[in-house]
């Protein structure tokens, strides 16, 4: 799961990984994912910080190299805040369309 969908909380694991395995609970999640983080061969995953104003720490697999934490931090907010700001653009622009083809209407109906 980490492969495919990248940096999640145990939670989320949790969730997505119920078809593979059914944990218990949150603490075999945690505990499973220590054991990955503090193999002596070396690590399979990491814990990343905990981003501000999040309530859990997220894990990385390390499968394809270190973790560049920064550019995961940076590049997320920075792209879900452009992508915020063109689909409200977007909806502004079809609520006034949508106002001006309604007052259209409503002059041709004569009210």
């Amino acid at each position: 799961t980490l492969l495919l969908r990248g940096a999640q909380t145990p939670g989320e694991l949790r969730s997505r990984a119920s078809r593979m395995h059914e944990f218990s609970d949150m603490a075999e999640v945690e505990s499973t994912l220590e054991r990955l983080a503090s193999r002596e061969d070396g690590p399979y995953v990491v814990r990343l910080a905990r981003e501000p104003g999040k309530r859990e720490s997220r894990y990385m697999h390390l499968f394809c190299g270190d973790v560049d934490e920064l550019s995961l931090q940076t590049s997320a907010p920075e792209s879900a805040s452009g992508d915020l700001q063109s689909r409200v653009e977007a909806l502004e622009s079809e609520v006034a369309e949508l106002k001006q083809r309604l007052d259209s209407l409503l002059a041709h109906l004569g009210e």
